[in-house]
């Protein structure tokens, strides 16, 4: 099993974690950002690539980590406005905000955050928290690899997405945004909230991580490895040829592509079991862990089928739904009918994402 996760991994991962960086990168410069700051935990990948061409290339651009999670903004926003009595909202509120002030997100400097995607939410949380900090509105910008949507009143301008936006159907459909977290997520715990600790010459803030770690911290700490490895070929090949970073974004777009949709759409069964066997979870807290392929029995498949999943979503029809956060995992690793079951999966999605856009 670790033989297949690292061949895929070298293979398929660490060739889009690079193009993305390197789209986030050009962005950056071409905005004039002098700051970029990856979010925990799944930027984490992506930041240790960023910060080895920007030192290798000499870019005038600071590369940092930021440790962050949807708990920890979501519990700091609700201090804004508690009651007085309300010294534990207020708390954490205010050693939050500490914490982004220590790592420059107040200072008078162009930044940009960067960081997997999805919907925005942690972008639009932090953007209030420094909003009310500053006492004066601020617009974020965000450089995401992919965005299902955004926040309500905001521009697109403020999120930016590489591989796939809101409209971007085709794309979204073999994509799994739950599997690419899980893969290229940190060894560490999630950010629960921020402590203040004494330091050298005053009192600094840290981040607070779950107890545990990461269930996944012994692979992904073999993957950041490999990650470094294919790092430093890149960059070998790339003093070769001598010409720098100047290839087409869309051909980016295609490779990304060709290398993410037969692994993520229609993987094989050794790669459903290998990644498929990785703990996910999509709470908040982080509850509830299970495999993000979960292994299903025989029976789901009644439930399962096209049909009987769209009466149920319309509420024509009431039944419980097989879960999994990769659908197409759990399918090739059930392996009945994988191919038909798999053609219903991409249908199903398409007709979701259509509807999305219709009623949006």
């Amino acid at each position: 099993m670790q033989e297949i996760q690292d061949e895929v991994f070298l293979h398929v991962y660490a060739p889009i974690m690079m193009e993305y960086v390197e789209w986030v990168l050009r962005e950056a410069r071409r905005e004039g950002k002098q700051r970029l700051y990856f979010l925990a935990r799944d930027g984490y990948m992506m930041y240790l690539a960023a910060c080895r061409l920007a030192e290798d290339r000499n870019l005038d651009i600071a590369v940092r980590y930021l440790k962050i999670s949807r708990l920890a903004v979501r519990s700091a926003l609700s201090g804004i406005g508690a009651e007085k009595k309300d010294t534990a909202a207020k708390n954490c509120r205010d050693q939050a905000i500490a914490y982004f002030r220590q790592e420059g997100l107040l200072d008078d400097v162009p930044f940009a955050l960067a960081d997997s995607g999805w919907v925005g939410s942690m972008q639009y949380g932090l953007q209030q928290l420094l909003s009310y900090a500053g006492k004066k509105p601020i617009r974020l910008q965000g450089y995401y690899f992919g965005l299902y949507e955004r926040p309500k009143g905001t521009t697109p301008k403020q999120y930016r997405h590489f591989y796939f936006g809101e409209r971007n159907i085709r794309r979204k459909i073999r994509f799994s945004n739950c599997l690419l977290e899980t893969v290229c997520s940190a060894g560490t715990g999630m950010t629960r909230g921020y402590r203040p600790v004494a330091g050298v010459n005053e009192v600094c803030l840290e981040a607070v991580e779950s107890d545990g770690g990461n269930p996944n911290a012994a692979v992904m700490e073999r993957f950041a490895k490999l990650l470094s490895l294919y790092v430093e070929a890149y960059l070998v090949e790339e003093h070769k040829a001598e010409y720098g970073r100047m290839r087409a974004h869309k051909a980016s777009f295609c490779m990304v592509e060709r290398l993410l949709q037969p692994m993520m759409g229609n993987p094989t069964r050794a790669e459903a079991e290998a990644f498929g066997s990785l703990l996910f979870s999509d709470r908040v807290s982080e509850e509830c862990l299970q495999p993000v392929a979960a292994v299903w029995k025989e029976d789901v498949l009644d439930s399962q089928d096209i049909c009987n999943r769209l009466l149920v979503k319309l509420g024509i029809r009431k039944d419980v739904l097989p879960e999994s956060a990769w659908m197409e995992g759990s399918i090739v690793r059930l392996g009945i009918e994988v191919q038909k079951y798999l053609w219903q999966e991409r249908w199903y999605k398409r007709l979701m994402y259509l509807r999305k856009a219709v009623c949006r």
